[in-house]
């Protein structure tokens, strides 16, 4: 469940439509109660199974025991069968073993999806105490950044616009960080940063360099020395190995310590969503009242107006190194917590399932030329993650179709000539195998 519903001020009502919701716990809730539900008629069956066994027990003795008659006699007054005894226990044994057999096969695949899902609250629960508890033990020296990419920003973004002008508007990723911090009168301050980037995807190398950018101006900075970091576990740009050796890379530079903490998967609402919603508001009011908003430069004009708020265009995204890093033994998604050390050339991060907790596996953190494509459950470089090479291709880069002149990579990703995935990239063809297609093409 997401925190907009708990933390919504008192005046403002409940929607009808949810939102924020975590798939995970919506299931899980389900999953749960039927399984109560399963585990509660299977314990009847079993109490009908044995009584019914013990009364055909019964039967079978040639001679009753005072007990073993009331127990019939009792069973009979009570059931009342229109056929012998024995064929009415058979045919009842033979019914109730059945529709145990089917629950069992329902309760069977339940029963671990269950026990994942009370670990994942224990989980969530467990994340959100350790980023109260870094708040609360901020100190003059340690500082808590939280970070995370808000929805695309739609420019232009005009009071009145037409069908073509809405269609062909430009999406402008925005990762937000907010800073927390205490201040000289010891009370807690939020420092929010925006960053922005045309014609770039938020993956890995947007967040390097935003963090980069971060860590070398901000003047909030000077004198920290520890710093927790806390995001989501995005699949694409945070919770993979590249970000993991971005914050190593980081570290050393900046002589500062880095902790690296992810908020359990679907909980990971925070300071950084509240911004979003005010500077999206904030934005809409400016449109309404004052202009329209044309390029990043008018969107970032408007949001240095709030309070604490710096935003700032990145220009372009040094995509010169992948930074690229050997797989994990036992791979990233488990953990939510990284804790570096750094001696001399060899960097190890103890991998905690979560923040504070005694049991770790270190692993060391080796960069690699070339990714490595494994089929396990670490991340393989997903769509945002791939794109090593340049946004922009030259013309004379991209092979030509003979006939009508048309990029040929048009043919396989309908971009135009003008596209950041790999598909467009000379060694991306002869990898997939579309080099010799697209060499008969030209």
């Amino acid at each position: 469940m997401g925190t907009f519903i708990d933390l919504r001020p008192k005046y403002v009502k409940k929607g009808q439509v949810r939102e924020g919701l975590c798939g995970h716990c919506r299931d899980g809730v389900k999953k749960e109660q039927l399984l109560k539900h399963l585990h509660t008629e299977l314990a009847s069956i079993n109490k009908s199974i044995a009584m019914y066994a013990v009364v055909q027990l019964a039967t079978y003795q040639p001679i009753h025991s005072p007990d073993e008659q009331q127990l019939i006699d009792e069973f009979l007054q009570k059931h009342q069968p229109t056929v012998h005894l024995d064929i009415y226990l058979m045919e009842k044994l033979t019914k109730l073993q059945m529709r145990k057999d089917e629950l069992d096969l329902q309760v069977t695949p339940l029963e671990p999806q269950v026990e994942a899902y009370l670990r994942h609250l224990e989980i969530a629960e467990h994340q959100k105490q350790a980023y109260k508890e870094c708040l609360e033990s901020l100190t003059m020296d340690t500082a808590v950044i939280v970070m995370d990419f808000a929805a695309a920003y739609q420019i232009p973004y005009k009071s009145e616009e037409s069908s073509d002008e809405w269609f062909s508007k430009e999406f402008v990723h925005d990762l937000v960080v907010t800073l927390v911090k205490l201040n000289e009168e010891g009370e807690r301050t939020h420092y929010y940063y925006d960053f922005f980037c045309e014609k770039e995807n938020h993956d890995t190398l947007f967040t390097r360099q935003a963090l980069d950018q971060l860590l070398s101006t901000c003047l909030q900075l000077i004198g920290i020395t520890k710093i927790y970091l806390w995001s989501d576990g995005g699949p694409h740009h945070f919770k993979i190995y590249r970000t993991l050796g971005l914050v190593a890379n980081l570290i050393q530079p900046y002589f500062v310590d880095i902790e690296y903490n992810f908020f359990a998967s679907c909980h990971g609402k925070s300071y950084c969503d509240a911004h979003i919603g005010v500077s999206k508001q904030k934005i809409r009011a400016h449109v309404k009242s004052t202009g329209d908003v044309n390029t990043v430069a008018d969107v970032i004009d408007v949001l240095n107006t709030l309070k604490n708020t710096s935003a700032m265009d990145l220009k372009t995204i040094d995509r010169s190194d992948p930074h690229n890093v050997q797989k994990f033994k036992t791979g990233v998604k488990k953990y939510h917590q990284f804790i570096y050390s750094i001696e001399n050339d060899t960097i190890t991060v103890d991998c905690h399932i979560m923040s504070g907790d005694d049991e770790a596996v270190s692993e060391s953190l080796v960069f690699v030329g070339d990714w490595e494509n494994d089929d396990d459950d670490t991340d393989n470089p997903p769509a945002g993650e791939q794109d090593a090479q340049p946004a922009v291709h030259a013309q004379n880069d991209i092979p030509q179709n003979s006939q009508d002149g048309t990029p040929a990579c048009v043919i396989f990703c309908q971009c135009s000539g003008m596209c950041d995935s790999l598909r467009c990239s000379d060694f991306s063809r002869q990898q997939t195998g579309l080099h010799s297609t697209l060499q008969s093409l030209k």
